[in-house]
């Protein structure tokens, strides 16, 4: 049966605590596409702005230079007006699309605005943004794996087609929000020969248990516990892969908070188990700036519980033993992302292939 079905989407983060206000803006968001089709669908979002948002003019190419391009529109007026609190699901365009396809995405809004919903990665290849404070300039996209790239509102498109795709969610915190392991996992995941769509829902911060703090304005960007969102889940995925955890654990030390205790955490995990739920086990992180050293024993002691009790559960990969190196119990130092705390795009290699072999057989 002939349908609309989820292509990509990387849901957009809360950042009403600090938004982003320009007096014009010009953004280009390149996506890869898993799916065969005929007509594409764009949703943009404004839950967590102030204001309606207004869009001038939305193009789509499937070239960077947007020399050929399609002017999208919402009930057929070229100016696109999100309301406050809204997502809005743009009028279908015909374009043929074919698995692993790259195509663009370029929006133009003149006026002054606060922009607060908000779109990152790292890893760039299948999927890249970036913005500009001039409406009429095309911006250039980066192809480096060491800076944010972000843009606004655009999280999703859908493709009209006759595939049985299933679904691939990745979740949780800056691990999966960042890229570098649902880059090479998408990848593989585009040369199977099953049809697969991709959602990116992780926030940056993210904790199991509890919402983001209130003070600073930044940590109030974690958002709400991996539990809340789940609860409040609109879309249903075949397959979801979760990392979380570290945040539950390094965060209270920053925010003035109490750690919670291992059965606590493992109450939460059990929340989320399910037959096609996979979680890793928390990778160990160096010293972290603001976190006293007898804190980090505390943390690092509690961390190895949580993961030896992960261990003994369902659909659990060791994802902190793979990024270990083995003589010296210390992070190998050609995973890091170079901050103590985060990977980079070969240590998501590692942990992509693990959670690939894990549900694909």
């Amino acid at each position: 049966m002939i349908e609309w079905q989820n292509g990509w989407l990387q849901q957009c983060d809360d950042f009403s605590s600090f938004p982003t206000k320009l007096e014009q803006l010009s953004q280009v968001v390149k996506f890869t596409n898993p799916l065969a089709g005929n007509k594409l669908r764009l949703v943009l979002s404004n839950l967590y702005g102030t204001t309606d948002l207004v869009f001038d003019c939305i193009l789509v190419s499937k070239q960077a230079d947007f020399q050929v391009s399609k002017r999208q529109t919402l009930r057929y007026q070229e100016q696109i007006r999100i309301p406050q609190g809204q997502k809005v699901y743009l009028d279908p365009c015909q374009l043929t699309l074919t698995p692993g396809e790259t195509f663009y995405v370029w929006m133009q809004a003149n006026q002054m605005q606060s922009y607060a919903d908000y779109v990152v990665t790292y890893a760039p290849k299948l999927i890249n943004g970036t913005y500009a404070r001039r409406a009429a300039y095309l911006p250039k996209l980066r192809s480096d794996y060491q800076k944010r790239k972000a843009w606004f509102c655009l999280e999703q498109f859908l493709v009209w087609t006759k595939e049985e795709a299933q679904v691939v969610e990745i979740t949780g915190d800056s691990l999966a929000e960042m890229g570098m392991v649902a880059e090479p996992l998408f990848e593989k995941l585009l040369a199977a020969p099953q049809a697969y769509s991709f959602a990116n829902t992780a926030i940056s911060g993210s904790r199991l248990l509890k919402g983001a703090p209130e003070n600073p304005p930044l940590f109030r960007t974690y958002g709400q516990s991996l539990l809340q969102r789940e609860a409040g889940k609109n879309f249903q995925a075949d397959i979801t892969l979760i990392s979380i955890g570290e945040n539950d654990l390094l965060l209270p030390a920053l925010a003035g908070e109490d750690i919670p205790s291992l059965a606590q955490l493992q109450a939460g995990f059990r929340q989320l188990q399910g037959p096609n739920v996979w979680f890793t086990t928390l990778p160990k992180v160096e010293k972290q700036a603001g976190i006293t050293a007898i804190q980090m024993t505390k943390i690092e002691k509690l961390r190895q519980e949580l993961n030896t009790w992960l261990l003994t559960q369902p659909n659990v990969i060791d994802g902190a033993a793979l990024l270990l190196d083995p003589k010296t119990q210390a992070p190998k130092v050609e995973y890091s992302f170079g901050d103590g705390l985060h990977i980079n795009l070969l240590g998501g290699q590692v942990l992509a292939q693990a959670w690939y072999q894990a549900f694909t057989h």
